[in-house]
């Protein structure tokens, strides 16, 4: 069974992605303060 994102969907991912990336560049920025 296959399914397709819809375009509400796909937005949601796009945001939740973004917000991930946010996340990540945040926490790369503490480690590399600690080295």
């Amino acid at each position: 069974r296959y399914y397709t994102v819809t375009p509400a969907g796909r937005a949601h991912l796009r945001a939740e992605t973004a917000s991930l990336k946010s996340s990540v560049a945040a926490l790369e920025t503490i480690l590399d303060a600690a080295r």
